[in-house]
């Protein structure tokens, strides 16, 4: 057997095997490796509707509800104002994923607000919204 035919034999039989060409990039039929790029921002529920709030890629928001289907294969099963749940499809690994509410709440938007408290403008007298001095306190002539 000539040195060129059994060069060819040796490249030919693993692609006749079935081999893949292993400098080809890998299939992600499932698009798991996806799945860290979405993030759940959170729910909202309406009577018995529960609708959640996921970013795809850091740039596009999208409402979801139970049993939708995302563009990349996967079906939502559980949503709840903390968690989404989904999963991505038979012979895919991993075959459930859950995604944690990400984002800081604003509890102090829901604070108490003292009515009677002023601003201070550093100089020891307390300010207003409007800009004006609290009504009948007298104040020492402003300098200047």
């Amino acid at each position: 057997m000539n040195p060129e035919r059994a060069l060819l034999l040796l490249l030919a039989v693993p692609l006749l095997c079935g081999m893949r060409d292993p400098f080809a990039p890998v299939m992600d039929a499932c698009q798991t490796a996806q799945l860290a790029d979405w993030h759940y921002r959170g729910g909202a529920q309406s009577a018995s509707r529960l609708i959640g709030v996921v970013q795809e890629r850091g740039e596009r928001w999208r409402r979801v509800e139970i049993g939708q289907t995302l563009n990349a294969g996967w079906r939502v099963t559980v949503i709840t104002l903390d968690s989404l749940t989904v999963e991505t499809g038979d012979g895919c690994e991993p075959r459930v994923w859950q995604w944690k509410r990400e984002g800081t709440p604003n509890d102090k938007k829901d604070s108490a607000v003292d009515a009677d408290a002023g601003v201070s403008d550093g100089s020891g007298e307390k300010r207003h919204a409007d800009g004006g001095r609290r009504a009948g306190r007298t104040a020492a002539p402003e300098p200047g």
